[in-house]
């Protein structure tokens, strides 16, 4: 049973890591003028990114408690923080790296309870 709880969470957070990637081309889009060639292309990119965490969402739910899967959300806020750093040399504070905290605690937390 443990397996099963194990790659269902792994499934959850691939889900939000595919989520996590539409974030980064909403904000390259941002950087560009509307509706410029660069700026439709990245928000295209965008609109198939959700479309296939959308259609990923619908499995995970099928077999996951919804509770659990909505709580695992926050892990999105883990993503974003690294492609932050990584790609848009932006600095992380230590008020995000607290914030990470509670929310990864309060994630497991919720799984722990699932069990």
């Amino acid at each position: 049973m443990l397996i099963g709880k194990t790659k269902d969470f792994i499934n959850i957070q691939g889900v939000y890591f595919i989520y996590s990637i539409g974030t980064v081309a909403s904000k390259k889009a941002s950087q560009y003028p509307f509706l410029s060639r660069e700026f439709l292309m990245f928000y295209m990119l965008e609109l198939i990114i959700i479309f296939i965490y959308a259609y990923l969402w619908q499995v995970i739910i099928k077999r996951v408690d919804l509770i659990t899967a909505y709580s695992s959300k926050g892990a999105v806020m883990f993503w974003t923080l690294i492609w932050s750093s990584v790609l848009f040399k932006e600095h992380i504070k230590l008020t995000n790296i607290l914030g990470l905290i509670i929310i990864t605690t309060g994630i497991l937390l919720v799984i722990r309870d699932d069990k």
